[in-house]
């Protein structure tokens, strides 16, 4: 368990699985078709093609399934938990820094991480984003976390999303393991976001 949340005893890793954990992991199936991952290969000499020249020559599913990925320690790309949990850290952070009687992160940490740093048209992936301290801010055209403008959070690679709200003050997460080809967080996980704020 990651030492940072251990306190909250949610089942969230960055790297280390053991092999019961491994045992637990869905099974990634990647789409490579209309993806980054696509474009690269056709565009061999372009910025983009350029980005992934760190990643190894083999089938994606391959890499992303491997016991060195689930074991490396990956902090911007491989934590591994479920929905519930990813849900909970993001729904800790959008009501302060503390949940359960646990704090992670004081308010003025939060405010720091949220307060915008750019909004631009990134570059490889030629879409804008609206972006914080290692944390994106809602960017409907991109990365829609609802309909309020303060929620910030991040999406996962093939349309998993995991964010947090404190106008609404909740946390939210969506996990698949068959991935999609579009650029944005897709309609799956919309579909699940605009069911929770119909509730709320």
């Amino acid at each position: 368990m990651t030492s940072l949340i251990a306190p909250l005893k949610l089942d969230y890793r960055i790297g280390g699985l053991s092999d019961a954990d491994m045992r637990r992991c869905a099974e990634l199936v990647p789409t490579v078709e209309g993806t980054l991952f696509a474009r690269k290969d056709k565009e061999p000499d372009s910025l983009l093609a350029k980005g992934f020249l760190q990643h190894p020559h083999e089938p994606m599913n391959v890499t992303l399934n491997s016991p060195g990925w689930r074991q490396s320690e990956i902090a911007s790309a491989n934590g591994h938990g479920t929905a519930r949990s990813v849900a909970a850290i993001y729904g800790m952070v959008a009501r302060g820094g503390e949940l359960d009687g646990v704090r992670i992160m004081r308010p003025e940490t939060i405010r720091d991480m949220t307060t915008e740093q750019h909004n631009q048209t990134e570059q490889m992936q030629q879409r804008p984003y609206h972006q914080g301290r290692g944390i994106l801010l809602n960017t409907p055209q991109s990365v829609w976390m609802g309909p309020n403008p303060h929620a910030f959070g991040h999406h996962g690679f093939g349309g998993s999303i995991g964010f947090g709200d404190p106008d609404a003050k909740i946390g939210f997460s969506y996990a698949c393991n068959k991935m999609h080809t579009r650029p944005d967080n897709g309609p799956r996980a919309r579909r699940i976001i605009e069911a929770v704020y119909d509730i709320l």
